[in-house]
């Protein structure tokens, strides 16, 4: 049927369309008015097109279609980022389905995934965090999506992300039905670029999303197409050092986004919420917020007058990873005894010196002292790599080495 043919039509004397908005193989979509709403506001009906005229196949094809529409319903009935399903019905041997519209943009047209304009890794990251908070759900309902791209993926005008255009529905123009009645799929499901091998091969995982999403964040944040991005010469595996020239990532988050598009799907996070307790876990120190400092008041009678100048404009900065390793060592050693009369100097920042005798340089300084030099961002470094599960620090306290492994 040509896509033209459509416009103007209205289904069950109901939905009336009025416009084209794209389509492709397994059918159209058009943006048509519910007649019977007050207002009659806007709704989107998809066409599926289904070209074996086999009474076996069209069978088939309506257990499938229902199926399907049933999954979709409950989908978008329990969560507020996938559309609802309004209707699903055969008209004319032809199968629809009636979507709530989504007011926004593709990935595309938002502007958040641009060829050539690479993103940071911040706004990758946090961009792959809404997406796995609503790929966790599809997938705890035990539903594969199979087509995720950033078409299909809705910056709504509230800021949302929605998951659109599940996989599911497509399978069923993709059907295939032999004499014997034996039905099979003449095409994988999904979109050359963001489909792993696997579900090339017809046998899609949970972690076949994940690929999919990884691939789109590896698009964020080179600026490239998937077809575009390199892959080793070797394994053909695709990971982070392979863009060392084109990206500024921590390893950290090189990690995340290698172990996502592993070409073995056993070696990939296995699902949404794998992948997301995995991304929240290194956001929690990624984003951690620096406190404000406290400026520190020496008075002129003192201190000498070039470190009470350098001091008044000075302040200290401490992030919430340095108090993490603060709260550590207080319940290591506890607070200061007669035994251990330097535990209280190891873990906590001493008050600047209120007596008028000059601190002397020499062996272990104060955190809080004149000539405390921070060093950033190598310490910042150290306290992430102290913080890493597996993490081995040596540490002499008391005379006696301490050896700690988290």
């Amino acid at each position: 049927m040509n896509k033209s043919l459509l416009i103007g039509v209205t289904l069950r004397n109901r939905y009336k369309i009025f416009q084209y908005l794209g389509g492709g193989g397994f059918g159209d979509t058009y943006l048509a008015n519910d007649l019977d709403l007050p207002g009659q506001p806007l709704c989107v009906v998809k066409h599926l097109k289904l070209k074996n005229p086999n009474p076996d196949f069209l069978t088939l094809a309506k257990k499938l279609f229902d199926r399907e529409a049933q999954f979709l319903y409950e989908l978008g009935k329990q969560h507020p980022q996938i559309p609802q399903l309004f209707a699903h019905f055969p008209e004319n041997g032809e199968f629809y389905l009636v979507q709530e519209y989504v007011d926004g943009h593709d990935l595309i047209k938002a502007k958040e995934i641009i060829p050539g304009s690479p993103k940071s890794e911040s706004e990758v990251l946090r961009l792959v965090k809404e997406i796995l908070e609503v790929l966790a759900f599809v997938h705890q309902q035990g539903i594969i999506h199979r087509d995720i791209k950033p078409q299909n993926l809705m910056r709504r005008n509230d800021g949302k992300i929605v998951l659109i255009d599940f996989g599911a529905v497509k399978e069923i123009s993709a059907l295939k039905v032999n004499a014997q009645g034996e039905s099979s799929l003449t095409v994988a499901i999904g979109t050359r670029g963001y489909m792993p091998s696997e579900q090339q091969a017809f046998r899609p995982q949970f972690s076949s999303d994940i690929y999919a999403v990884g691939i789109l964040a590896f698009q964020a944040l080179t600026g490239l197409q998937p077809q575009q991005l390199p892959r080793d010469a070797n394994n053909g595996e695709l990971y982070c050092a392979l863009l060392a020239d084109r990206i500024n990532i921590s390893p950290q988050g090189a990690e995340i986004l290698d172990t996502m598009v592993r070409y073995d799907y056993r070696q990939r996070y296995q699902n949404g919420t794998v992948a997301l307790q995995a991304l929240q876990r290194y956001l929690d120190l990624y984003e951690a917020p620096t406190l404000q400092p406290t400026p520190r008041i020496v008075q002129a009678s003192q201190a000498a007058p070039l470190v009470s100048s350098q001091n008044s404009s000075q302040s200290v900065s401490e992030t919430s990873i340095f108090q993490k390793i603060l709260q550590f060592f207080r319940q290591l050693f506890g607070e200061s005894t007669p035994d251990n009369p330097q535990a209280s100097s190891i873990i906590a920042r001493q008050p600047a010196s209120t007596s008028g005798s000059f601190e002397q340089p020499e062996g272990q300084v104060s955190l809080q002292s004149a000539f405390y030099v921070e060093r950033p961002p190598t310490e910042a470094d150290c306290y992430e790599t102290i913080l890493q599960p597996g993490a081995l620090i040596r540490i002499r306290h008391t005379g006696k080495w301490v050896r700690l492994h988290f």
